[in-house]
């Protein structure tokens, strides 16, 4: 069954393009809408004085509010971040991604299925001049995807002070560990349908809890905080209370970007992971170590191309549900490098090369992996992915007989 569905979607991706407006023809014709508003604000509130009758206000309001709903279409179509919600006013968004998936590798991967990927609703509010709150929650959580799960509690704090704004702030709750930039990364802006192999076995679900301080001055961001040393999704502590089974690791992160399409970080990580009991057995309690160097370097070929890689060096076992004494930790590392090329305005395409080796001190342990992906954006919100990847692990052969997968994957994302 793998590839029946491909022929067919698509055809329907690449012959929508007569019912898709232009992106660059919306974003103009908003920016010039926006202007007409605010012409139609000063003249009225330049009518002598400040409107005073009920009417005059009812209609100041109205532009008002129609400017920001232009000014809120305007970023979501130019990639920027969302407004940040009104004081005391509830912003809600979502995320929503259906696929059909498909994959050659034995084990407990569904394979040959439709499924829900991520069906998220995320709530905003500013509830003070300088404190706000984002909470999200996956809808489509557990084994059969019918589960309820929290995702994102984070407690924002503009600690500028004084006049300034937006520039130093003091995060608490759960949220992706500041570590690497893909981690990070929204889900519906990665090229790839997945994260790396090597960040998605580390770092299951990418959340943890703690706190975190973060500066952005000019071209420089800092941060740093203290955070649970387990993800969330860890193997290791899905299924333990809070703190339970768990230390606390310290984590620190420098970025420069020079300009909108070119950066460069670095960041680490160091913690405990801690022993580890599964029935009669235990792993033993083994440091966590991460070094991450990443870089970001767009604008080529006319705008068109942009490249994104990532490399880590670490120290850390493989998180396992199975307890073994002698599951000690290694030295390992991991690498991705993206390259994207815009074919045209709605189209892309991105090619991965990726690596991990969970312990360079033995060998069979290495994994590596080619794929692509073509995205179509069906409108600035709605985005068609097809992705076909394959991968070589070297860890497999013994336990299945397979060291050679490939996976297929077709899927729809929703932004609301």
């Amino acid at each position: 069954m793998r590839g029946c569905f491909l022929p067919a979607i698509l055809s329907l991706a690449l012959t929508s393009s007569a019912q898709i407006p232009d992106r660059a023809t919306e974003i103009a014709r908003l920016k010039k809408e926006a202007q007409v508003k605010t012409r139609q604000i000063g003249d009225l509130a330049k009518k002598g004085e400040l409107p005073t009758s009920d009417e005059a206000i009812r209609l100041l309001q109205q532009m008002v509010d129609a400017l920001k709903e232009i000014r809120e279409r305007l970023r979501r179509l130019e990639g920027e971040a969302p407004a940040a919600p009104q004081e005391g006013r509830i912003r809600w968004s979502g995320l929503g991604q259906f696929q059909y998936s498909d994959t050659d590798r034995k084990g407990n991967v569904p394979f040959d299925a439709f499924q829900f990927r991520r069906l998220r609703l995320m709530f905003d509010e500013a509830f003070a001049p300088r404190f706000s709150a984002r909470v999200s929650f996956e809808l489509a959580s557990g084994a059969n995807q019918t589960n309820l799960a929290l995702r994102d509690a984070i407690f924002a704090w503009d600690a500028s002070g004084g006049s300034k704004l937006g520039r130093d702030f003091v995060w608490a709750g759960q949220f992706a560990p500041p570590i690497g930039y893909e981690l990070e990364r929204s889900e519906f802006d990665r090229e790839m349908p997945e994260r790396s192999q090597f960040n998605g076995t580390l770092f299951a679900a990418e959340r943890t809890r703690g706190v975190e301080y973060r500066r952005t001055d000019g071209r420089w961001t800092l941060r740093g905080g203290g955070f649970d040393a387990l993800t969330i999704g860890d193997p290791e502590q899905a299924n333990l209370s809070s703190g339970t089974g768990d230390r606390l690791a310290v984590a620190a992160a420098a970025r420069y970007a020079p300009s909108k399409d070119t950066s460069v970080g670095v960041s680490g990580f160091a913690g405990d992971r801690a022993t580890y009991t599964s029935g009669s057995s235990s792993s033993p309690e083994v440091g966590r170590r991460f070094l991450y160097l990443d870089a970001k370097v767009g604008g080529l070929l006319n705008n068109r191309l942009t490249f994104l890689g990532e490399a880590m060096a670490g120290h850390d076992r493989v998180p396992s549900a199975i307890a073994t004494p002698t599951l000690g930790g290694h030295d390992l590392a991991g690498y991705s490098l993206v390259g994207v090329f815009g074919l045209s305005r709605l189209d892309r395409l991105a090619v991965r090369w990726e690596g991990f080796d969970s312990n360079l001190d033995a060998g069979n342990s290495g994994l590596h992996g080619l794929g692509f992906a073509y995205l179509r954006d069906l409108t600035p919100n709605v985005r068609f992915t097809f992705s076909e990847e394959a991968f070589v692990d070297e860890s497999r052969h013994a336990l299945f007989s397979q060291a050679r997968y490939s996976q297929t994957l077709l899927r729809l994302q929703v932004r609301f």
